[in-house]
C-alpha cells in the first residue's frame, strides 16, 4: 500500500489526464485518469478521425472501461475521450510537429 502511494504522487492531474513526474522534473504523459487510479500508467492515444489540426490533440484511452454485461449488449464500451491542448502535450509524442 506505500508503495501504491508513493507511486501516485508522482502524478499530477490537470487538463482531465494525468502526467506523471519524472525525476529530471519534466512530465511524462498524457495517461488515462480512470487507469493509472487503478495502478496502470496506460498513455492516451491519437483519437481516429478527429481533426488533429486544431490547437488541441483528441486523444482516448484503448482500454475497454466498461464491465462485460455491457460490452455484450452494447458494442466496444465506453473509451474515455480528452481534449488536451498541444503545447502541454511533448513535441515528439505523437509525430513530429512544424
Amino acid at each position: 500500500m506505500h508503495a501504491e502511494n508513493e507511486r501516485l504522487k508522482t502524478y499530477v492531474f490537470h487538463h482531465s489526464v494525468n502526467w506523471r513526474t519524472l525525476p529530471d522534473g519534466t512530465a511524462d504523459g498524457p495517461f488515462c485518469p480512470v487507469c493509472v487510479s487503478g495502478g496502470t500508467d496506460m498513455p492516451l492515444l491519437l483519437r481516429e478521425h478527429s481533426d488533429q489540426t486544431q490547437a488541441h490533440w483528441h486523444l482516448y484511452c484503448p482500454k475497454n472501461h466498461v464491465g462485460p454485461s455491457a460490452v455484450r449488449d452494447m458494442g466496444r464500451g465506453r473509451e474515455p475521450v480528452y481534449s488536451i491542448p498541444k503545447t502541454w502535450v511533448p513535441e515528439n509524442r505523437y509525430f513530429l510537429r512544424s
